[in-house]
């Protein structure tokens, strides 16, 4: 028998906002915050839309959404990174995130339009969002040689046979 912790408000509501929490840590491994971050602790919301060249009220939105995500904290009016993201930058394992969230962001969100649909017909219908040969994603991907690249440096582990890993 298989126990299951029960299903809480709190988790509901994390499942229920994960879209947006999500494009709040796209956005800020896009942007660059987490290494302006750790390269200069202590950075105000301004000093960070200087760095970043994003108006005040993108900055702000930014900036609320990673502390309400606990991704940075806010104290005394300045910016720090949280201790994870701190660590992942100075052990050299923060690219593979970075690339994690690119590949999510780039290939897996696109067809995930399609998932009700792709229940429904039992197929991959997201597929249809990259062109190409090939009945699955790993072929079609060969025709978008920055995506194939992405997959590749995200979720391919050479020790497993992969052929590249950048």
């Amino acid at each position: 028998m298989v126990t299951q912790n029960p299903l809480a408000v709190d988790d509901l509501i994390a499942t229920l906002f994960g879209a947006g929490a999500f494009q709040i840590l796209n956005a800020s491994c896009e942007l660059g915050l987490f290494p302006l971050l750790y390269d200069t602790p202590g950075l105000t919301a301004e000093e960070i839309a200087t760095k970043l060249t994003l108006r005040s009220r993108s900055i702000q939105v930014l900036l609320m959404g990673t502390t309400a995500l606990r991704l940075t904290s806010l104290q005394d009016g300045r910016y720090r990174n949280a201790t994870i993201l701190d660590a992942l930058l100075r052990d050299g394992s923060w690219e593979i995130l970075r690339d994690m969230v690119a590949f999510e962001a780039h290939v897996v969100y696109e067809a995930q339009a399609d998932f009700v649909d792709s229940l429904r017909k039992d197929e991959n219908v997201g597929l249809r969002r990259f062109p190409g040969q090939g009945n699955d994603l790993y072929h079609r991907l060969q025709g978008h040689p920055e995506l194939e690249q992405l997959f590749y440096t995200s979720v391919c582990d050479p020790g497993l046979g992969c052929p590249t890993r950048c």
